[in-house]
């Protein structure tokens, strides 16, 4: 009895380990479902309450964009996008406020060095965002397109190019073929730029875009063309440097016609205004050299050098016999 008794208590004692281990079993299961579900509900809490959070901070800092934008702020503007690209580098909304900040920030600098980080800035900011986000092309390009130009002649290329692709997205702004006309120009394509001349030119009929175009299509071989809009821009501008430089220009379309009482008379007019006009004491020493007076050219020539003595023009002729 006590035998099968120990035995049965062996079973038994085994009967109960086990009930033992399914009660343990269940207990774990059941403390593990009471931290778990509190556990998932404090990640949830702070989940939503972070995502709650990030688009307050967004709509704050969205509408504290806009508002400093509004004002032509830019500085407050970009430094403003900077702390949450930090944290987001790939939203597009502070991307482009931030390329475009520092694209007007670039132009307000008076220094070369200056605007050249800005343009920077905003090139690697907007192409960025476009790199993101396709549906932003047109404006994007646009912005881009007179990064580029900022930045000098190497980048001529990529700025035509943008500028392009943002008129192939259907997006127009009246300084468009301004830029574009002066950009090839510069490339030397001088059929695109007298193009682009001709429609800025119906929009706009600034004293620096009628130089600027006066250039381009003497450069052509327009010499005709080239006079009229000079004279226009001489005449209907306030600016007394464009109004010297567009005598210049026609004090050189007058010399090569040979008539030299004009000549002399616009570049007389540029001395009259502005005494320390080396460039048309030059012109005048070539004037007079054409008319084969050296002693008066010579004499013009070291009045240039007088004023500006890094003329490199005016010194060879003075050293050539």
């Amino acid at each position: 009895m006590d035998i099968y008794n120990s035995e049965n208590d062996g079973f038994s004692g085994f009967g109960t380990k086990r009930k033992r281990r399914r009660k343990l079993k269940t207990l774990f299961i059941l403390i593990s479902f009471l931290f778990t579900v509190p556990a998932i509900l404090v990640i949830g809490y702070f989940a939503i309450g972070a995502s709650f959070r990030l688009q307050r901070e967004a709509n704050t800092s969205t509408k504290a964009i806009e508002e400093r934008w509004s004002i032509g702020d830019y500085k407050a503007v970009y430094d403003t996008c900077i702390e949450p690209l930090e944290r987001r580098p790939d939203d597009t909304t502070y991307l482009l406020y931030a390329g475009y900040s520092a694209f007007f920030l670039g132009l307000a600098e008076l220094d070369e060095e200056p605007r050249l980080v800005w343009m920077d800035a905003a090139v690697t900011r907007i192409r960025k965002a476009m790199a993101l986000n396709a549906s932003i092309a047109g404006q994007a390009e646009y912005v881009l397109g007179k990064a580029y130009y900022y930045k000098g002649w190497y980048f001529y290329d990529s700025s035509a190019a943008c500028l392009e692709n943002a008129e192939a997205h259907g997006f127009a702004a009246a300084d468009m073929d301004e830029y574009l006309a002066v950009i090839f120009a510069a490339l030397g394509d001088t059929a695109k730029s007298l193009g682009r001349f001709e429609k800025a030119l119906s929009v706009s009929r600034s004293d620096l875009l009628l130089l600027a175009a006066a250039r381009a299509f003497l450069d052509a071989g327009n010499d005709s063309k080239a006079e009229a809009l000079a004279i226009e821009a001489k005449t209907g501008t306030f600016d007394a440097v464009i109004r010297e430089q567009a005598r210049f220009l026609l004090a050189g379309i007058y010399r090569a016609k040979k008539d030299s009482a004009r000549a002399e008379r616009e570049l007389t007019e540029a001395l009259g205004e502005n005494p320390d006009a080396s460039e048309a004491h030059y012109l005048l020493g070539m004037l007079y050299s054409d008319q084969g007076d050296s002693v008066r050219a010579r004499s013009e020539w070291r009045k240039t050098l007088a004023i500006d003595p890094t003329h490199a023009a005016a010194r060879q002729k003075l050293n050539d016999r």
